[in-house]
């Protein structure tokens, strides 16, 4: 089943690497025939090759992050801990007297002890949603970075390629950023349904006062992790313009050969 998903990302990454070669191909019959000597083509072709190959995916790089600057980690760390931390409404505190407040009005008692659920189930799943509201906000605030990056980077394969073979062998082999997020997104869902399905059982079973300890049944409750990486289609939809690009610099690469193939004379 892997393998019959996996074929048609083979077929498309084939095709993007065929393009790709096409371009080296028809350019180097181009320079070929245009350039005055062997080694004015030979220095040409070196060019493209250094441009291409070194020169502009480092520029890519950093272009990229000067006009979509990412935070350090020391910054996106801090950032985070200060959204968990919360203030005044949002601080812990606050979120703990609030949800007591709920909580008694719901059961209409007016102590902890004579809650019918537990309330440390209550307050770890309170801080569970709480956190998510804060990481969700904050990664997607990283991701759109990462994503404007990613915009610049296909942009720049007007100029050069290797930008455009890069970010297609990177979507059809499952290892570019929209996929990682795909994964992510999905491990994230299962922890979160795991802490869930802990705090409900916390929460229905421990009461509020003494020791309390599930057995192996609470854990045969948590069905395992599948994961389902996107098909070729969902891939495809966000590499047309990649491969876009490299048929366009491949028929220009060709289009160039025929033109100084027509105007050369053999003699």
């Amino acid at each position: 089943a892997d393998m019959k998903a996996a074929l048609p990302r083979m077929a498309w990454l084939t095709l993007a690497y065929l393009l790709h070669f096409g371009v080296f191909v028809g350019g180097s019959l181009a320079v070929s025939a245009w350039a005055p000597s062997s080694r004015a083509a030979l220095i040409g072709l070196l060019g493209f090759w250094m441009f291409n190959g070194l020169i502009a995916p480092r520029a890519a790089s950093d272009i990229a992050k000067s006009l979509a600057p990412t935070p350090s980690a020391f910054e996106f760390g801090f950032k985070l801990q200060q959204g968990l931390k919360g203030s005044g409404d949002d601080s812990a505190d606050s979120r703990m007297e609030r949800l007591k407040a709920e909580l008694f009005k719901k059961y209409k008692v007016d102590s902890i002890e004579a809650l019918p659920v537990n309330f440390n189930g209550a307050r770890l799943q309170d801080g569970e949603e709480h956190g998510n509201k804060v990481f969700d906000r904050a990664y997607a605030e990283l991701w759109g970075i990462f994503s404007r990056q990613d915009t610049v980077h296909r942009v720049l394969s007007l100029a050069a390629p290797s930008l455009a073979i890069r970010s297609a062998s990177m979507a059809f082999s499952g290892a570019d950023f929209p996929q990682h997020v795909h994964f992510a997104m999905a491990a994230e869902d299962y922890r979160r349904m795991i802490q869930r399905v802990m705090n409900q059982d916390l929460m229905a079973n421990a009461g509020n006062t003494g020791t309390y300890l599930a057995g192996d049944a609470l854990w045969r409750k948590v069905p395992p992790f599948e994961y389902t990486a996107p098909g070729a289609a969902w891939v495809l939809e966000r590499q047309l313009s990649s491969l876009g690009l490299l048929a366009l610099w491949c028929a220009a690469a060709f289009g160039a050969a025929i033109l100084a193939a027509s105007r050369t004379r053999i003699y």
